[in-house]
């Protein structure tokens, strides 16, 4: 779980955690970002989390941060590895538990499941810089609508990159509301067998913002591995809004990833990829 500042925001999710019993199902890594020292201390408080901290001069590197915990896992000896939004937390006590189940039982490299944007903030407080960037209206509410449900692929520029299917929408729509292979799921949650990640080279350290989740996924396919959705009558809260603006989304960082992807996964590529 990467985080920067907002310690009240950490203190909540890992409140979640242990109400839900997310502990006994998995080992949580907190991996600090350049915060300042109130984020050592919350995690001090709780002995069962561990803290990684990682000064990067060049700034913030999403890839970078999950390989990291990759890494440091992979060494322990586990066999799977968890990207975690330090905004996102489960609903109840069966859900990280059946999400483990299910990717076991379909034996996927990768697997994700449907977030939804919870009915009340975390804060009691509505942050929506991102929300209103991309929501339609102004009149309704994005309370209880899905954040991701799920993947689709639309033209971007001279290629074609994923996009989350039905944000905004119901979450018992039945495009959604249902397990499936799929060619992407989002890196605020994905489940990933780490023989198959460390292997591959992780997370590409280039696509320092976005699209190093999508590029994950593909690479995972072009390999004949499985990418699993599972958003069968299951879900997480992810109160998206909160990380997002907390820092500015759109900056060089983002405009270079979007100028890499394009080179990385030119169309031709991904042709060949969806005739697998």
């Amino acid at each position: 779980m990467p985080v920067k500042d907002l310690p009240e925001l950490l203190e909540f999710t890992l409140g979640k955690f242990k109400h839900h019993d997310v502990m006994e199902h998995c080992n949580v890594f907190v991996i600090d970002d350049r915060s300042g020292p109130e984020i050592k201390k919350i995690c001090k408080r709780h002995p069962e989390i561990s803290y990684i901290r990682v000064d990067n001069p060049k700034g913030f590197n999403y890839s970078n941060l999950m390989n990291i915990g990759a890494y440091i896992s992979n060494k322990l000896g586990f066999a799977q590895v968890i990207t975690w939004n330090s905004d996102m937390w489960p609903p109840d006590a069966v859900t990280v538990p059946e999400l483990i189940r299910r990717h076991n039982e379909a034996s996927c490299t990768v697997s994700g499941t449907k977030l939804i944007y919870p009915l009340e903030a975390w804060n009691g407080e509505e942050v929506t810089k991102n929300v209103s960037y991309h929501y339609p209206t102004e009149k309704e509410t994005f309370r209880g609508t899905v954040q991701y449900g799920g993947s689709i692929l639309i033209p971007f520029g001279p290629t074609m990159t994923t996009e989350h299917l039905k944000r905004f929408g119901s979450p018992d729509n039945p495009m959604v509301n249902q397990d499936y292979a799929t060619i992407f799921v989002t890196g605020a949650y994905s489940l990933v067998q780490l023989e198959w990640l460390v292997s591959s080279g992780g997370l590409n350290p280039s696509l320092s913002k976005i699209f190093n989740d999508s590029d994950m996924c593909m690479r995972a396919i072009e390999e004949n591995k499985t990418v699993m959705y599972f958003g069968k009558d299951i879900y997480l809260n992810h109160d998206e809004s909160v990380n997002l603006s907390n820092e500015i989304k759109i900056d060089k960082q983002f405009n270079s990833d979007c100028a890499l992807y394009p080179k990385i996964w030119p169309l031709e590529r991904i042709l060949r990829l969806l005739s697998k």
